[in-house]
């Protein structure tokens, strides 16, 4: 019986193949999960600006002042980010349905922020408010 040491040309051309086939996904990959690292600090930031400004405008309007408000850039040190706001009054037994603002007291209220450089990278809240005096 003759004892097989090592391996032959075949053996190391499929290992070479075999690898080469796994590489590029993987490098793939690793490009995405780089570039989704990259983009959490914007994405951290646009979260905790969308956050802030529902608050100011929840807690610090009336009701009657809150608004729609177009693309409204921050200072610095959050220049590249802007914030628009949205509002609809909505009929209090679908919150998705916009109405008539004589119908109703409630209005949805939609903040996003979106970082400039990168428009992708945004972040939106919605809640509802409602006139709790009664006008």
């Amino acid at each position: 019986m003759k004892n097989h040491r090592g391996m032959t040309l075949i053996d190391m051309i499929l290992t070479i193949v075999i690898v080469a086939t796994a590489i590029p996904p993987l490098l793939i990959a690793y490009a995405r999960l780089e570039e989704r690292r990259l983009n959490l600090l914007p994405s951290s930031v646009a979260t905790h600006l969308a956050t802030d400004t529902m608050e100011g405008l929840v807690e610090g309007e009336e009701f009657d002042d809150v608004v729609d408000q177009v693309a409204t850039a921050y200072a610095a040190p959050f220049n590249d980010y802007t914030s628009t706001v949205e509002v609809d009054y909505v009929d209090p037994l679908n919150l998705n349905i916009s109405v008539d603002p004589v119908v109703t007291d409630i209005k949805r209220v939609k903040v996003t922020v979106m970082y400039t450089p990168t428009p992708r990278i945004s972040a939106s809240m919605t809640t509802v408010v409602t006139d709790a005096e009664g006008g």
